[in-house]
């Protein structure tokens, strides 16, 4: 599951960094862009993608309040590998490096929210890998719903369209996919939010190997 910085955060972030609006649909930055900010969305949401060499847009992320990018900051002389877009109205926090590790200095719990955070990126990058390269549409989907759930928070505020960008699906797909998976009670949902109710039952759309 994601990492999110917890709301007690924020002050120190806002006092320590620049605070920036975008509007829906406004780019905030561009892949191969010099990778010298860490960001923090404050509210809002915002899309993680990439633009291959034919042109085709490959979505990672829909990025929502508390969720942490940029992280190659902390190398030196990187680019961006991705670009981000708002998809709506958002705020992010802007942050350099230099800044965040005094941060992490003074507040241990925070170094290791971003440790976390750096280790299940790269973890995340995998299992996408995985998913995109072995599963079928309702598997892909299936899996996506539990990897961005936990029992403790089984609510994602997902419209069907973005969970069609970051898995590369059709919306009508995706509808399609969702309504059986409510007709067998593993989910409900309303406008813009998903709830799972039944991880055991998505759990078997899954190969066996990876239940």
């Amino acid at each position: 599951m994601a990492v999110y910085v917890d709301d007690q955060y924020i002050p120190l972030l806002e006092r320590c960094g620049t605070v920036r609006t975008y509007r829906e649909n406004e780019l905030i930055f561009m892949q191969e862009e010099s990778a010298d900010n860490i960001y923090f969305v404050r509210s809002g949401r915002g899309r993680i993608f990439m633009t291959t060499e034919n042109g085709r847009e490959l979505t990672f992320e829909i990025m929502r309040k508390g969720r942490i990018f940029g992280d190659t900051s902390f190398l030196s002389h990187t680019v961006r590998q991705v670009s981000m877009q708002a998809v709506t109205d958002m705020q992010v926090i802007l942050c350099s490096a230099e800044k965040i590790m005094e941060i992490m200095a003074e507040e241990p719990e925070f170094m290791r929210l971003i440790l976390r955070h750096m280790t299940d990126s790269c973890d995340d990058l995998l299992h996408q890998l995985i998913r995109s390269m072995q599963y079928n549409s309702e598997q892909k989907l299936a899996d996506y719903l539990l990897s961005s759930t936990s029992r403790e928070h089984p609510v994602m505020s997902f419209s069907h369209e973005d969970l069609a960008a970051c898995l590369g699906m059709n919306r009508v797909t995706v509808t399609r996919i969702l309504k059986h998976f409510k007709e067998k009670h593993y989910v409900q949902g309303g406008y813009g939010m998903i709830t799972v109710l039944n991880r055991e039952g998505l759990g078997t759309c899954l190969p066996k190997k990876q239940r």
